[in-house]
């Protein structure tokens, strides 16, 4: 049987335990990332390179996802941040998590 062309292969599922994982190692909860956009003024944010005002923030089922930015200085050492992308032009924005969490008064372990 053969593939169809206009199907898209299939990304594999992390198992929930990963995904569980590395939301408790960025620290913050969907709703509180949420909360910090709309207290600090990022509704009414505009694309600097389009002047769009719809930006995403990247999910992966469910979860933010974090990059990790390695440092020069060391390859051992890196910034988590996510990421919001502006739905018009493509323009990526990178929030760093520590600051994130230092903004939102979490720990920096990601603990209570």
């Amino acid at each position: 049987m053969s593939e169809r062309k206009d199907e898209k292969p299939k990304s594999p599922r992390l198992p929930e335990e990963k995904l569980a994982a590395v939301s408790h190692r960025l620290g913050l909860t969907l709703e509180e990332i949420d909360e910090f956009f709309r207290a600090s003024g990022w509704a009414n944010y505009r694309c600097e390179v389009c002047g769009g005002e719809n930006f995403q923030l990247s999910l992966f089922e469910g979860y933010p996802v974090p990059l990790s930015l390695y440092t020069a200085a060391s390859s051992t050492h890196a910034l988590w941040a996510i990421h919001v992308t502006c739905n018009t032009c493509a323009n990526l924005k990178l929030l760093s998590v520590p600051k994130l969490r230092e903004l939102t008064n979490k720990p920096v372990d990601g603990g209570e």
